[in-house]
This record gives structure tokens, C-alpha cells and sequence, in this order.
């Protein structure tokens, strides 16, 4: 789990390179913890920002399963 969500991180990083207009968001299910809920909660952020939590990308505790995503901005 923690290298699927730095692989997608590290893959967003280089869209960005690429010159792609791209932000990260944290999804969870909704019987998630109330960290994983936050961190959802805050939307799309920037790549090099972290989440409530602390963490750059997901996992964020033992049995977390939630994933990361970009989230490319299409409007000029």
C-alpha cells in the first residue's frame, strides 16, 4: 500500500515536470477513521503540501486502505 501511494505520487510529480496543471487528493471509503476522513475532507491539494495527517500520500496507519489521485486542472 505505501508503494502504490508514493508510485502515484511520484507519477503526479513527473505530469507536473510534463507541465501538467495536477494536484493530489486523498480518497477513503465513508467507514474510514476520522484521520483518513480528514485528510479526504481537505479536497485537492498541491503535491508538495502534506495532508492533516502529516503524510505525503496514503497509507497512514495499519490497515489503512485508502488511495491517492490526481486531480488535473483542465480550465486555462
Amino acid at each position: 500500500g505505501n508503494a502504490a501511494g508514493e508510485g502515484s505520487l511520484q507519477g503526479l510529480k513527473v505530469a507536473k515536470k510534463l507541465g501538467a496543471r495536477v494536484r493530489k487528493r486523498w480518497l477513503c471509503e465513508s467507514t474510514a477513521c476520522t484521520i483518513c476522513q480528514t485528510n479526504a475532507k481537505q479536497g485537492p491539494i498541491a503535491l508538495a503540501r502534506a495532508f492533516a495527517s502529516g503524510d505525503m500520500a496514503p497509507l497512514a496507519h495499519p490497515r489503512c486502505r485508502c488511495s491517492l489521485v490526481g486531480v488535473v486542472d483542465t480550465e486555462e
